[in-house]
């Protein structure tokens, strides 16, 4: 189960970072420590961390300190003896994939800055989940999209349970399930198609065609280079 706890804590607090981008210091702090501790090393001292989170915050404004830190410890991810900082033990075997998700969920925030204005809620709502989904964080990109449909009545509805599919389908890929990439792709696809290529600020057309390289791929063909994209399209029908 510790994977399946970090993946929920991590998802947690990134899906924290992207409603308060601009408190999102401990981010900084986060991937900071992970990228100074390791499976043979999961101990360091606070002050090392904070002064790497500070390089890592100047870019977004942030001044890390030690109640940033603290956050962390709440949280269950880390433990505090003295002036060491301990990863906790049951999340040591799964580094790669805390440094991985924790330096995503920075690029996420840097998307977030420089994103233009979205012109409804629900359509600020959707540019969120596209920009977690394009930082490669596809579990929370799901997580944050499911919220939205499960609150939405109307014709996006089928819209954002298709996003929710195709999110799903590259986190399964990302766990080299690829029986569930692709049947969730192929349902996610089958929901995308009833709308047309720009739709609640997303250029469909373009990620419909990018999807389709992944889906020859999912059954077996070569690997695109590049994960899909969900890009803003110009002047979208907001549903």
């Amino acid at each position: 189960m510790s994977y399946v706890d970090l993946k929920h804590l991590l998802a947690e607090l990134a899906l924290e970072a992207v409603r308060q981008p601009e408190k999102a210091a401990w981010i900084a702090v986060a991937l900071a420590c992970a990228e100074l501790t390791s499976p043979k090393q999961p101990r360091l001292i606070w002050r090392d961390c904070l002064k790497h989170a500070t390089t890592l915050s100047a870019p977004f404004g942030w001044k890390p300190t030690k109640r940033h830190l603290s956050r962390l410890v709440k949280a269950g991810l880390f433990s505090s003896r003295g002036d060491l900082i301990v990863l906790a033990p049951r999340f040591v075997p799964h580094m790669t994939y805390f440094k991985r998700q924790t330096a995503r969920v920075l690029k996420a925030i840097a998307e977030i800055r420089g994103a233009q204005p979205a012109v409804t809620p629900e359509e600020k709502a959707v540019d969120l989940g596209a920009i977690l989904f394009n930082a490669g964080l596809f579990f929370e990109s799901h997580e944050w999209l499911e919220g939205i449909w499960k609150t939405t009545r109307g014709p996006s509805t089928e819209f954002h349970h298709g996003l929710i599919q195709t999110a799903a389908a590259f986190y399964h890929y990302e766990k080299g399930n690829m029986h569930g990439s692709r049947t969730l792709l192929s349902k996610g696809l089958t929901k995308l198609a009833a709308y047309p290529d720009a739709y609640l600020g997303i250029d469909l057309g373009r990620l419909m065609a990018d999807l389709g390289g992944w889906t020859a791929h999912f059954a077996g063909g070569s690997r695109p280079a590049d994960f899909p994209r969900m890009q803003k399209a110009v002047g979208a029908p907001r549903g």
